[in-house]
């Protein structure tokens, strides 16, 4: 037993390792899903249309029946106090907006955090959508960077709060979701083997 358990080579536990990392998000996200479905039944999570004009404007100005940037650094805020589960929107930017950012808060007055921070994604299919999502959870207030060029020209009137989402929505791998299977598999890998070295030395 003791022979099997010091011949397992690293590779094996490795491989072990990036199965149980994918089906630990797999997991993750079915009950994050689970969540929402929840929530939307007892009413506390709900949709809503927020159109522009709502929110706080910082760096943005109405032209033409269009919003343009006047800074490298325009701000869309507003109050949810509620359970959130992200944004989605349709709009037409004149150039590429390069990052689009959603910033939530969880108390009042609380300053950004890079852990509660998303980015707004490109739908696949329907390029002028654009779309995040997380876990249903209890926000404040929202913060919408919606690009980072000055002078851009965005057409668009409204914002989805709280779109409907899918399961699919939830398992979808993003380049942030393989960056942390990597790194947790390579953590899982490196534990596993401290054990087996442990394992084989305390019973020789």
């Amino acid at each position: 037993m003791i022979k099997r358990v010091k011949n397992i080579p690293f590779s094996i536990l490795l491989l072990v390792s990036f199965v149980a990392v994918a089906l630990g998000f797999a997991a993750k996200g079915c009950m994050n899903y689970g969540k929402e479905i929840s929530a939307r039944e007892n009413g506390s999570l709900t949709t809503r249309q927020m159109a522009v004009q709502d929110f706080v404007l910082d760096g943005m100005r109405e032209k033409n029946g269009q919003w343009q940037t006047t800074d490298g650094d325009p701000k869309m805020m507003v109050n949810v106090s509620g359970m959130f589960t992200g944004i989605s929107f349709t709009a037409d930017y004149l150039v590429y907006p390069g990052d689009i950012i959603l910033y939530y808060f969880t108390q009042p007055g609380e300053g950004f955090s890079p852990q509660k921070r998303l980015y707004v994604s490109q739908d696949r299919d329907n390029p002028q959508l654009y779309h995040c999502n997380m876990p249903a959870t209890y926000v404040v207030d929202i913060r919408l960077d919606p690009t980072t060029l000055a002078g851009n020209m965005i057409d668009f009137d409204s914002v989805t709060i709280n779109p409907p989402h899918s399961m699919s929505d939830y398992l979808a791998v993003t380049p942030y979701h393989l960056m942390m299977w990597v790194v947790y598999s390579l953590l899982l890998a490196a534990i596993l083997r401290f054990v087996q070295e442990f394992f084989t030395k305390s019973f020789e």
